[in-house]
């Protein structure tokens, strides 16, 4: 049984950007129309969401669009792997959009992202679609980390300027 709970945020996102990066790359090189359609449903949803400011809708709907854009890759694979992590991150991404003080702000933010994603894999884009997907999940955690998991909860790269500053 994995036990990602006790593994620190940072590596856990470490983790999924590799592996999302990947499925976008691979996605960008010939896209399924059925995720690609399933990812744009979830992006028009999402400007519904982020209007009321429902940070519960956005997220159920952020999943849907990130699980929608790696199944256009059409590897069962990333799919299977990649849903175990969010499971293992979506109470970090929860209480990181439960605690914004004004959500819409960054709900706007988060659907220009999700559309320059979509866009960049859409036009077949591997390395925008998968440099763009690094930006998004990573710089969401370092500007809003959740603070209640291991390790502080920091993103991969303050892990690895910790360890230098160590040496």
């Amino acid at each position: 049984m994995l036990r990602l709970g006790r593994v620190p945020l940072g590596d856990l996102l470490e983790l999924r950007v590799l592996l999302e990066s990947a499925a976008l790359r691979q996605a960008a090189a010939d896209p399924l129309p059925a995720g690609l359609e399933t990812a744009r449903e979830a992006l028009t949803a999402m400007v519904e969401a982020q209007d009321r400011s429902d940070v519960e809708a956005y997220h159920q709907l952020d999943v849907a669009f990130h699980v929608a854009l790696v199944g256009a890759a059409g590897n069962s694979a990333f799919d299977l792997v990649l849903e175990v992590l969010r499971e293992a991150i979506a109470g970090h991404l929860r209480t990181a959009l439960a605690a914004l003080p004004h959500p819409r702000q960054v709900l706007e933010r988060l659907t220009r992202e999700h559309e320059t994603i979509l866009t960049a894999v859409a036009r077949g884009h591997r390395a925008k679609a998968a440099t763009l997907v690094r930006g998004h999940v990573l710089g969401f955690y370092g500007e809003h980390p959740s603070g209640d998991g291991p390790a502080g909860d920091s993103p991969p790269e303050a892990h690895r300027a910790d360890d230098r500053a160590r040496q």
